[in-house]
C-alpha cells in the first residue's frame, strides 16, 4: 500500500485499475522539402479531417453545455483561418515539412503561455498542445489514437490527458483521472468535474511510482490516492462515500438559498470566473451573482487583442447568463508580460514586477476606452460594476471615472442606449491601497480584496512557491488587519467589500472575514454550497467576537491553532 497527497480538482470518490496513457508528444526536426504546394495539401486534409472528427464529438454531447462549449472551442482553433494562413507563411518561408510547421506555430503561442503568470493561461497553453499533437497525429496516418477500448473501472494516470482523449473515451468506464500537470481552472478539470468523475494532481514523481494495473482508490475530495489499499482502506473509504453523498445531498439545498447567518445578515456568495462555461457553472450552483470576471482570460486563444466589438458579443453573453444579471468585471489586468505588446503591435514591455492592471492600461488608453465602451454597451438591462485592477492610490480611479464620464457623454450625444448606473470598484491588492482605503471608498461604490496579491506584496513572498507556507497564509496578522482596515473603510462609506482571492474559499476563514465585515464572497463555483453552509453555522455577533479574538493573535501559527480549536 502507498499513500499519495495531491490536489483535489474534481470531487468524489472511486476505485478502480490504475491505466498509464503514453503522452504522445514528440520533438519534430526540421527536414527540408521540396515540394512545398505538396506540404500545404497535407496541413489542409489534416485540418480537415481534425475538424470533422471534434464536430463528430460536439454532436456527442451535445447535451452537456460544459464538454460541448470546450469541445467547440477546439474546432475554433482548429477552423481559425489564420492558423493555416500562418502554416503556409512557414512553409512557405522555411521549405519545411507540414509537421515541423504546426509545432512551430503552437510552440510559439503555447511558449508564451506558459511564461504567464497566470495559472488559467498556463492551462490554456495545455489545451493547445492537445490541438496540436491531435493534428500532427492525424498528419502521420495515426487518425485512431484516442483510446475507445477501457475496461470498466479505468483510472487514467498521465503526466498531461487531453479533453480530446476524455472526449473519445467511453466515459462511462472512467472511474477517475491522475495527472501530474494540471489546474482547476484547464480544460480537463472543467470536463472532468462536469462528468462528475474524480481527478487529482501530484508529484511527477507520485505518478511515476504509480504502476499500471494496481488498484487504486482515488479521493477526488481531499486529493489523495492509495495504490494496493488494504482491507480497512476500503472499508474505510466506503464508509467515507456514504458518508459524503449525505452531505452533498445536504449541502444541495444551499443551490436555491441565499447566503446569510443564523441571525439573518446577509453574506452574499458569489462566483470568479474565467469563461462564459464558468458563469454557466456558477448559475448551476446557485451563485447570488459573477463577483470577479478575468476578462483578460476570455480572449486567451486570440493573437491580437479584440476588437470592442468582439468583446461586447462576450460581455453581454456574460451578463445574459449570469445569475441575477449581476456581473463585476475587472478591467483587463496585464502584467508586465511582453505578450501584451506583442498582441497591440507595439514593442516595449517593462521587466517591473509592479508594472501591471490599471498602470499598463491608463498607458494604452485606447484599450482601456474600448473596454469600458464594451461593458457599457453590454450591460444595458445588468446590475454591472467595472473593476479596477491593481490600484494603489486614489487619482488612478479618479482617471477611469473620468474615461467612463466621457463615454457616457458620447453615447448620450448619439442617442446611443447604455446602461446609466454601473458601478465603479477597486481592487485592493496592495498595501498601498490597504492603507488609502478610506480615500479610495469615497471615490468607489465597491471594493474588492485580491488576497492572493494582498498576501504576496504583504508578506514578500511568492504566491507561487510552495516554500515558506506559513507566512503565506491569509492568517498572517498583517494581512488580516489589511482586511479589517478595508472593512472598517467600506463600513464607514457605506459600500460593498468583497474578498475574490482563495481567501474567500477557505472555510477556516469564512467566519472571520464575515465578522470583520466582509459583505460578498467571490469563490470558485464547486466552492459555494459549502461556503453558504458556512456562513449559515453562527450568529453574526458570534462571528464579529471570534474575529475579534483572531485579530489578537501575534502570529499566523498562533491564530490557525485558535480557529482548528474552535472547529473541534
Amino acid at each position: 500500500m502507498a499513500k499519495f497527497k495531491g490536489v483535489s480538482l474534481s470531487d468524489g470518490i472511486s476505485y478502480g485499475n490504475i491505466v498509464k496513457v503514453k503522452n504522445h508528444n514528440q520533438h519534430i526536426f526540421f527536414n527540408f522539402v521540396e515540394d512545398k504546394e505538396n506540404e500545404k495539401l497535407r496541413v489542409r486534409k489534416a485540418l480537415t479531417y481534425a475538424e470533422e472528427y471534434q464536430t463528430a464529438l460536439i454532436e456527442k454531447y451535445k447535451d452537456d453545455e460544459e464538454i460541448k462549449n470546450i469541445l467547440t472551442s477546439y474546432l475554433y482553433m482548429i477552423k481559425d483561418e489564420d492558423l493555416l494562413s500562418k502554416l503556409n507563411q512557414i512553409i512557405d518561408t522555411i521549405s519545411c515539412q507540414a509537421e515541423y510547421a504546426i509545432q512551430t506555430e503552437f510552440e510559439n503561442v503555447i511558449n508564451s503561455m506558459l511564461l504567464s503568470e497566470s495559472e488559467y493561461l498556463k492551462s490554456r497553453g495545455d489545451d493547445l498542445y492537445s490541438v496540436m499533437n491531435k493534428i500532427i497525429r492525424v498528419l502521420s496516418g495515426n487518425k485512431n489514437t484516442d483510446p475507445n477500448d477501457l475496461q470498466a473501472g479505468s483510472v487514467i494516470a498521465s503526466d498531461t490527458i487531453s479533453p480530446i482523449f476524455l472526449a473519445g473515451a467511453d466515459v462511462n468506464k472512467i472511474a477517475g483521472i491522475i495527472t501530474s500537470h494540471s489546474s482547476p481552472t484547464s480544460h480537463l478539470a472543467i470536463a472532468a468535474r462536469s462528468l462528475k468523475i474524480p481527478m487529482v494532481t501530484c508529484s511527477k514523481e507520485d505518478l511515476n511510482k504509480m504502476q499500471d494495473d494496481q488498484i487504486v482508490i482515488i479521493d477526488g475530495t481531499d486529493g489523495v490516492v492509495i495504490t494496493n489499499p488494504s482491507g480497512l482502506d476500503m472499508q474505510y473509504y466506503d464508509n467515507l462515500m456514504c458518508n459524503l453523498n449525505a452531505e452533498k445531498e445536504k449541502l444541495e439545498r444551499y443551490k436555491e438559498l441565499e447566503g446569510k447567518t443564523i441571525d439573518g445578515i446577509r453574506i452574499a456568495v458569489q462566483a470568479n470566473v474565467c469563461s462564459k462555461e464558468d458563469v454557466k457553472w456558477a448559475s448551476t450552483q446557485g451563485a447570488e451573482g459573477i463577483g470577479l470576471v478575468r476578462t483578460e482570460m476570455l480572449f486567451h486563444n486570440m493573437s491580437k487583442l479584440p476588437t470592442m466589438e468582439q468583446q461586447m458579443a462576450v460581455y453581454k453573453n456574460i451578463v445574459e447568463n449570469a445569475p441575477g444579471k449581476s456581473v463585476v468585471f475587472r478591467l483587463f489586468d496585464f502584467s508586465n508580460e511582453k505578450d501584451f505588446y506583442n498582441i497591440i503591435g507595439e514593442n516595449g514591455g517593462n521587466d517591473s514586477w509592479g508594472h501591471r492592471g490599471i498602470r499598463v492600461l491608463l498607458e494604452n488608453e485606447k484599450v482601456l476606452r474600448d473596454q469600458i465602451r464594451a461593458i457599457l454597451l453590454s450591460s444595458e438591462d445588468g446590475e454591472i460594476t467595472i473593476l479596477i485592477p491593481f490600484v494603489s492610490a486614489p487619482d488612478e480611479i479618479m482617471r477611469v471615472k473620468y474615461i467612463v464620464d466621457e463615454e457616457y457623454s458620447y453615447f448620450m450625444q448619439n442617442n446611443i442606449p447604455v446602461n446609466q448606473s454601473v458601478k465603479i470598484g477597486s481592487m485592493i491588492e496592495t498595501p498601498s491601497a490597504a492603507i488609502l482605503c478610506d480615500e479610495i471608498a469615497r471615490q468607489v461604490d465597491m471594493m474588492s480584496i485580491g488576497t492572493n496579491d494582498l498576501i504576496q506584496y504583504t508578506l514578500g513572498t511568492d504566491r507561487n512557491s510552495s516554500g515558506n507556507i506559513s507566512c503565506s497564509k491569509a492568517f498572517h496578522p498583517a494581512v488580516l488587519r489589511f482586511i479589517s482596515m478595508v472593512a472598517d473603510a467600506g463600513r464607514r462609506n457605506h459600500i460593498t467589500v468583497a474578498v475574490c482571492g482563495e481567501a474567500a474559499s477557505d472555510l477556516k476563514l469564512t467566519r472571520i472575514l464575515v465578522g470583520l465585515g466582509i459583505t460578498h464572497l467571490s469563490v470558485t463555483p464547486d466552492k459555494i454550497h459549502a461556503v453558504k453552509s458556512e456562513v449559515e453555522k453562527h450568529k453574526f455577533h458570534d462571528d464579529v467576537i471570534f474575529a475579534n479574538n483572531i485579530m489578537s493573535c501575534n502570529t499566523a501559527m498562533e491564530a490557525e491553532a485558535m480557529v482548528t480549536i474552535a472547529d473541534l
